[in-house]
């Protein structure tokens, strides 16, 4: 059957749910470094204040688990640069599927499913960044950018996929590429 090679199908649902992980997964690294940096402090000054003898555990968690801390600054980037090289990929994806008209059809369906889906993923994260996470998740201005508008996203890069992909059928049927 020909639909083993239409790889193009299923890009943008595995972008939605992608997005919302790496954003979520990154989000909450972030948060619980921050909060274990914090904690560790508070319990290092009163470790320092109740010893006899010079020991400065407030220096070793800013050295250790300060690093790890400033490290996952870099998530902020790392989240949209994940989203965008994950759209560039279902551009060049579908210009690489050659498909038939008969999965137009089959096409718009997913892409109903794939806006609808977008929807709740969407409202869920607002959700979860409206509690303990707001402060940390408000670092993340492109990330939360995106999946504020994860279904308008969605619907403009998956036509815009499909765009590309039905219109490399026009050239294969005029002896393009196969």
């Amino acid at each position: 059957m020909a639909i083993k090679n239409r790889k193009g199908f299923v890009d943008i649902t595995l972008f939605i749910v992608a997005t919302f992980v790496i954003v979520t997964i990154l989000v909450s690294f972030k948060y619980m470094s921050s909060t274990v940096r914090e904690k560790l402090t508070e319990t290092a000054i009163e470790m320092d204040s109740e010893r006899d003898y010079q020991s400065n555990i407030t220096q070793l968690v800013d050295t250790h688990i300060g690093a790890v801390d400033q490290s996952f600054n870099s998530f902020v980037w790392i989240s949209e640069l994940l989203i965008i090289g994950m759209i560039i990929a279902m551009f060049i994806g579908s210009y690489l599927v050659n498909t038939r008209p008969v999965f137009f059809v089959p096409f718009m369906i997913l892409m109903i499913v794939a806006i609808i889906i977008s929807v709740g993923l969407s409202n869920g994260y607002e959700q979860m960044t409206a509690t303990q996470l707001n402060v940390t998740a408000s670092r993340f201005v492109g990330a939360n950018w995106f999946m504020d508008n994860l279904p308008m996203v969605t619907t403009i890069v998956g036509f815009t996929g499909g765009i590309i992909m039905f219109t490399q059928m026009l050239k294969a049927q005029r002896g393009g590429y196969i």
